[in-house]
């Protein structure tokens, strides 16, 4: 993917030094105003491409800012925009079999944005972002496929009036049987859940007491007393009729639910299924 005039040009060179085709796409800056090349350049892309035998113009690409946001007309006017500059390289010759700017949001409420191809990021895990401006009805219903699991390596017993973890931010209210989880902020678990959170342990919830630290986070155990040592809590997904997604976690840490994905790093253990 490319989005400058310059590497285009590099891209050209690469290829005639090569002797050999190369695929690629283009991305245009259609009022995101972050990557892409501008608009007011079009002309200039269709003549370094018609000389350049070597390049093969796979894809036209453009990205939304606010395709969630019913409210705001930005989505239609990027839209706008993006479809007359591929009238106008169209009509310099530059037909490109791909045509994409969908990303999930867009995927999920505007299908007259699709194109020929469309790119979920999100959606790939089986979320998108809730509508604003309006309650409009996804066309798509993707379910999240991610589970994060922790394990619980202590479990203590306090009594009332007891200070946990770094700085003493929380003092047992009441004897509390409180699990000690092998897992904290250098695995990705937010930093903002600390006494606020919670997680799943045997189908009911446990609050996150204490800040949680790089390696390890308290959880309030009182409500099950069957957990013992050893077993999992869920820190994502479903159990026991009970569920907390990326979504519920994303709005405890004024968020958005990428960035709780996205955090969770690579220590954390991976299972395909």
């Amino acid at each position: 993917m490319l989005h400058t005039v310059g590497q285009l040009r590099d891209l050209e060179a690469l290829a005639r030094r090569r002797q050999s085709s190369l695929d690629f796409h283009l991305e245009f800056d259609s009022g995101m105003g972050r990557m892409g090349i501008e608009e007011a350049r079009a002309g200039e892309v269709a003549d370094v491409l018609a000389a350049a035998p070597y390049l093969r113009l796979e894809g036209l690409a453009t990205h939304f800012a606010s395709a969630e946001n019913m409210a705001s007309g930005q989505t239609e006017e990027q839209l706008l925009r993006f479809n007359a500059l591929v009238s106008k390289l169209s009509a310099r010759g530059v037909r490109p079999p791909f045509i994409h700017m969908a990303n999930s949001a867009a995927l999920a409420y505007r299908a007259d944005t699709w194109g020929t191809m469309v790119r979920p990021g999100l959606a790939l895990y089986g979320y998108v972002m809730p509508s604003e401006g309006g309650q409009v009805q996804p066309v798509i219903h993707p379910a999240p496929i991610l589970t994060w699991k922790a394990q619980i390596i202590a479990i203590k017993q306090y009594g009332a009036g007891v200070p946990l973890g770094y700085n003493a931010s929380f003092t047992t209210p009441r004897p509390m049987r409180v699990g000690v989880l092998g897992v904290g902020y250098g695995d990705g678990l937010d930093r903002r859940l600390s006494n606020g959170g919670s997680v799943l342990a045997k189908g009911r919830l446990a609050p996150i007491v204490g800040l949680i630290s790089m390696d390890v986070s308290l959880v309030d155990l009182s409500s099950s007393p069957e957990v013992v040592e050893g077993e999992y809590v869920t820190l994502l997904g479903a159990e026991g009729g009970l569920k907390q997604d990326a979504l519920d976690l994303a709005a405890h840490c004024r968020t958005i639910p990428y960035e709780i994905l996205c955090g969770i790093s690579r220590r954390a253990p991976r299972i395909y299924r």
